[in-house]
């Protein structure tokens, strides 16, 4: 029998905590798991030196992430899609969207259990495929998607081993309190 369930016994928080983007051009190699446990190892993320990785904030429940199973005649694929909620739309946010637009990064996202997932791939990266700006709430959506060949990875830590020492741009850090 197979039996499919979490191995963890804590408890199922929705929603997501952070959002990290890494310049696909600066991705040098993503390790392949080396257990059949789905999980990149820390230091499995191999990037060019002088890397800076961008971080998009944002405010509780303000982040969801999708990834969904697609069938077609050439196999099987997966959406990968996550949607960010930015409140207080400004220049450095208008700034920040037009840096992203045309680029192409590796996601990082980490959930509200704490879990870190690898979104997009060297070959299939995230790129924005949304934003849209709503006046009546002064706040913009942005959407960044791909289509990848298998579900995402999930990484060590998002604090722990090649973003030790790296550059965090700060484009879209506005203050929530």
């Amino acid at each position: 029998m197979i039996t499919i369930e979490s191995t963890t016994n804590s408890s199922n928080v929705q929603n997501l905590r952070k959002l990290r983007l890494i310049p696909i051009d600066d991705v040098l190699e993503i390790v392949e798991p080396i257990h059949d446990d789905w999980t990149v190892p820390v230091n499995g993320i191999i990037t060019k030196q002088g890397t800076t990785i961008i971080e998009v904030k944002f405010g509780y429940k303000m982040a969801s992430f999708s990834e969904d199973l697609q069938k077609q005649n050439q196999g099987v694929s997966y959406t990968q899609k996550v949607d960010v909620i930015i409140p207080r739309d400004c220049p450095q946010i208008v700034t920040g969207v037009i840096f992203l637009q045309n680029r192409k990064f590796l996601g990082l996202i980490k959930d509200g259990n704490g879990r870190v997932r690898i979104l997009g791939t060297r070959k299939q990266p995230l790129k924005l495929t949304g934003n849209s700006l709503v006046i009546g709430v002064n706040s913009r959506t942005l959407s960044l998607s791909t289509e990848v060949k298998q579900q995402g990875y999930f990484f060590g830590s998002l604090e722990e081993a090649f973003l030790i020492g790296r550059q965090f741009n700060t484009a879209f850090s506005l203050n929530f309190k």
